[in-house]
């Protein structure tokens, strides 16, 4: 039980690590010259952004599938994702 929570606690510690600034590993990039880094920070990004989307009125839920290696979502009815958790056919 004490590991467990000696477990819990670095993983909560890690998770609250801060992240470093897109300026700062753009300095690094020219430095290096390795801008992997970068670019994989402007694909979290722009996941992050495609998530977040448009706001969904009431009752509907933003609903995201990946295709093709993007990120689509949409707003659906609540009701059909139920449905389709569930097994139902929308």
């Amino acid at each position: 039980m004490r590991y467990l929570g000696i477990l819990l606690c670095v993983s909560i510690l890690c998770g609250c690590s801060t992240a470093t600034p897109m300026a700062e590993l753009e300095a690094q990039a020219l430095e290096t010259g390795d801008w992997s880094l970068v670019e994989k920070r402007e694909r979290q990004l722009a996941r992050r952004k495609a998530r977040s989307g448009a706001a969904c009125s009431r009752g509907a839920t933003n609903l995201c599938v990946s295709k093709s290696g993007s990120l689509v979502c949409r707003c659906v009815d609540q009701v059909s994702v139920e449905g389709m958790l569930r097994g139902r056919p929308w």
